[in-house]
């Protein structure tokens, strides 16, 4: 499910989205005594710029606008970067389990991708599940994609955040990608007639682990409701997805900066 910003990247570094994040900013709303209906929501909404690669695999490299958002109504329906607008259907202690509906970018016609067709805009329905300890949380998240590349595609991660002042905290996470061959055929494999467009080899790909993946983001909220957060994150392409004539280079960076508004 590829994104501008690709979602091998963000999804390390949102490991923790309606965690610890959104956990704590709730702890702060009730330390306050809010009293109206914003009281039941927890997180943040903000948008932001990222330095990112164009596609999967691309050594171009664009400025992308980026909407921010880690926000929960009651502890149970969900809108966040990873995972898009979904519902915590099920929660016993630190566990739990929902669907959600999201969207994929799909890859315009362009740089290697050229002659190759475009990947249209999807949405993509997911179901994701979190357990929350005190040494981070654990993800699992898979979604299919409805259109575009009609692909399947599992997130494994884990997560971890500490707070180093009142003002600043920081979040770090770790994690691997694996898809299934209709995607990896979609953004990886060229057949014959893609061949003949293009020049480039025939080549065959098959389901497998896509990359690994890490990032940080620094959170400094310099108001009592505004903060500035700034992100890094890393993705290796692996197996077929790496050594695709598609792929220029399987390392993928990602710098992002952006603003937003804390509940």
């Amino acid at each position: 499910m590829a994104r501008t910003v690709p979602a091998f990247l963000t999804a390390a570094m949102l490991a923790l989205s309606a965690g610890p994040v959104a956990a704590q900013s709730q702890a702060d709303a009730d330390a306050r005594g809010r009293t109206s209906a914003w009281a039941d929501f927890s997180g943040y909404v903000g948008a932001g710029v990222a330095f990112a690669p164009v596609f999967e695999g691309s050594q171009r490299m664009s400025l992308q606008f980026e909407p921010m958002a880690d926000a929960t109504w009651k502890d149970r329906v969900f809108l966040n970067d990873d995972n898009g607008l979904g519902v915590w259907a099920f929660k016993a202690g630190g566990f739990r389990i929902g669907p959600s509906i999201y969207y994929s970018e799909g890859r315009n016609n362009n740089g290697r991708a050229h002659g190759l067709g475009r990947i249209d805009l999807a949405p993509v329905f997911k179901i994701a599940a979190a357990y929350r300890t005190d040494l981070g949380e654990f993800t699992i998240d898979a979604g299919r994609t409805a259109g575009g590349d009609n692909g399947v595609v599992v997130n494994f991660d884990y997560g971890v955040r500490f707070t180093l002042t009142r003002s600043l905290t920081i979040e770090g996470g770790v994690g691997a990608t694996w898809a299934n061959g209709r995607y990896m055929r979609a953004y990886f494999g060229i057949n014959e007639n893609q061949s003949t467009a293009t020049g480039q080899p025939v080549t065959t790909v098959r389901a497998g682990m896509k990359d690994v993946h890490g990032g940080i983001s620094l959170h400094y909220r310099a108001l009592e409701h505004g903060f500035i957060q700034l992100s890094f994150g890393l993705s290796r392409l692996l197996g077929d997805a790496a050594f695709s004539p598609i792929t220029h280079r399987d390392l993928q960076p990602l710098v992002a900066l952006g603003v937003g508004y804390q509940f």
